[in-house]
């Protein structure tokens, strides 16, 4: 009888892992970005790079000569992607896709505008090296994900202030 229950038992979870996994859907987005200068009134930067992470483990770089970024993220995760060049200041985004319904199959692009400030310059950069400069997650509504731009526009009017402040 105890053998029974056990058999039972391992049928069960056997047949409801396959279920599971067979609900599973993919994630799949394309990110690409454009590096450009602040300096420069927005002109592209070449020679720069970009470094993706996911659970704070680099997983992908890519340099560029043009300052044109892709990167392909196919899991739900939460991913970081540093963007840099010699002489400016870092920034980077944060995408989470972990929040994707597991029923639910995601094929979505990502562009972004990614301005670097060179690191002569007296903006008070600090915020900068902790803060991401935008948040992509999944839309519920739209089932999508998308930049928060509420929040971007909160990071851009702190780079405002902090530009302000240091040229007063």
């Amino acid at each position: 009888m105890k053998i029974l229950r056990i058999t039972i038992f391992g049928a069960l979870i056997i047949f409801s892992s396959s279920i599971i996994a067979q609900n599973t859907k993919t994630v799949t987005l394309l990110f690409s970005a454009q590096i450009r200068s602040v300096e420069s009134l927005g002109k592209k930067l070449n020679n720069s790079s970009a470094y993706l992470f996911k659970n704070n483990v680099l997983i992908d770089s890519i340099h560029s000569k043009k300052g044109k970024i892709k990167f392909i993220i196919n899991d739900r995760n939460v991913y970081k992607i540093v963007f840099s060049k010699n002489e400016y200041i870092d920034k980077f985004v944060i995408i989470n896709s972990s929040e994707v319904p597991i029923n639910h199959k995601v094929s979505d692009r990502i562009k972004a505008d990614i301005n670097l400030f060179k690191s002569e310059n007296k903006l008070e950069s600090i915020f900068l090296e902790r803060t991401p400069v935008s948040i992509a997650s999944y839309n519920f509504v739209k089932k999508k994900i998308l930049w928060d731009f509420e929040y971007n526009r909160i990071i851009i009017e702190k780079l405002i202030k902090s530009s302000i402040k240091d040229y007063k």
